[in-house]
């Protein structure tokens, strides 16, 4: 809940396309960044498997950037791990990302950010 109020989260400018981070979101902390699309209107955002039982996690979903869209935006990033990934295979590498960071390991890495 801290990583909620925290304003150290990373700015727009440094976030790379298609780079998996680590975010504090309604509907999960791993997320793959995709920048603003001009010609579909799509704002900043993050695609993520949704977790809590909210959604059918089956599907992915996007939760928009934090301060670019403050009443849609839910994301606050706070580390990048690693990246681009590959379009049309982002499904299956947020699965692989999700078994290799377990919710301690997340907790651990972005206590800083409190």
């Amino acid at each position: 809940m801290a990583l909620n109020h925290s304003s150290k989260y990373l700015p727009l400018d440094v976030l790379r396309p298609g780079f998996f981070y680590l975010i504090h979101a309604r509907r999960g902390n791993i997320g793959i960044f995709y920048a603003a699309d001009r010609f579909t209107r799509d704002p900043d955002r993050f695609l993520i498997f949704p977790e809590g039982g909210q959604t059918d996690e089956s599907l992915l979903i996007t939760e928009g950037y934090w301060s670019k869209w403050p009443y849609y935006g839910t994301a606050k990033p706070f580390v990048e791990l690693d990246g681009p990934v590959a379009p049309a295979k982002e499904r299956e590498a947020l699965e692989a990302k999700r078994k290799e960071i377990s919710y301690d390991e997340y907790v651990a890495r972005t206590r800083i950010f409190y």
